[in-house]
């Protein structure tokens, strides 16, 4: 098995690596026009309308900074619809090019390129069913740096992601409990408890604070028994669902649990996010959103690439 240790950097160039994401991005960014916004034009400009003068509803008011940043370009001369799909172009290439890095602390150039690949493979999947959706490039990449951030035990990092996450997506809550799961039994527990009690605090007070600065807002998609019982209902029984989550695990769902035990320890307990993950979205999200399970790419597709690493090198060792 040639995975290499971490730390290994990576064998493409910054310049090719960086040229490499803008370009993909670029052709996704494209896709994402044709499939998404060139239908949903006036409802786009009004939503963000919405978000800016403080009249959006839950949970869309508390996601604001993608906005934001937008209406800063805005302000600059930029249309709204070209402001995001900017961002969209800046935040994907940055996805892009953080993933390899990632992935490079534990395998070759090839495999890590391959690893890239995969990630811009499944994107496309996640520009189906919704009108719009900002949040998501940014949030993809703020869990790529905290999974990153942790591997490499620079907990600190994880501070200012929380921080800046929490204003665009209020998923990276879940960045502490991640990082619980992924020191819990493996380090001293002085020196990890302090860190994920604060971000969770950190997470919980912007979180509230949030609410506090907006107000209580209703929720466009209704709130309570109700909208559970619904999404269960819904997702059950859509055959659609079922086939983006298809899409979306694709190899992992034969690769990733096979071999765990001789898995990274960092890996297999991140693996302990998924069902929290899958119950949260099941239960309030609509399944065929595969837009709401990015964050679970940079656990995924390192336990895919070792295995079918393991596996095509039993037949290389048997020649």
């Amino acid at each position: 098995m040639s995975v290499a240790q971490p730390g290994v950097q990576s064998r493409l160039t910054p310049f090719t690596l960086a040229y490499l994401s803008l370009a993909l991005a670029s052709g996704l960014g494209l896709l994402h026009w044709r499939m998404v916004d060139v239908h949903n034009l006036d409802f786009m400009r009004s939503w963000h309308s919405a978000i800016i003068e403080g009249r959006g509803p839950y949970p869309d008011q508390y996601r604001f900074l993608t906005f934001f940043l937008a209406e800063l370009l805005v302000r600059l001369g930029l249309p709204v619809t070209g402001a995001h799909s900017l961002l969209r172009l800046l935040f994907t290439s940055a996805s892009l090019y953080v993933f390899y890095r990632y992935l490079a602390g534990w395998f070759s150039a090839m495999t890590s390129l391959l690893g890239f690949f995969m990630l811009a493979a499944i994107l496309p999947f996640s520009y189906l069913f919704y009108r719009m959706q900002v949040t998501d490039p940014l949030n993809l990449l703020i869990f790529i740096l905290a999974l990153w951030a942790m591997r490499d035990r620079r907990d600190l990092a994880l501070y200012p992601l929380v921080a800046v996450g929490m204003l665009n997506r209020e998923a990276v809550i879940l960045i502490p409990i991640l990082c619980a799961c992924v020191r819990a039994g493996v380090a001293p527990l002085r020196s990890w408890l302090p860190h994920a009690l604060a971000l969770a605090l950190l997470a919980a007070g912007i979180y509230a604070g949030l609410r506090l600065v907006f107000g209580l807002r209703e929720p466009y998609a209704g709130s309570g028994l109700a909208l559970l019982l619904g999404c269960w209902r819904f997702n059950a029984g859509h055959w659609a669902g079922w086939v983006q989550l298809l899409a979306f695990f694709n190899l992992a769902l034969i690769f990733a649990w096979r071999g765990l035990s001789r898995r990274p320890i960092f890996l297999r307990r991140a693996l302990w996010i998924v069902p929290i993950f899958m119950a949260i979205h099941f239960s309030v999200g609509h399944l065929r959103e595969i837009r709401l399970y990015l964050p679970l790419v940079p656990i995924l597709v390192p336990l895919t690439l070792m295995a079918l690493e393991e596996r095509l090198a039993g037949p290389a060792r048997a020649a």
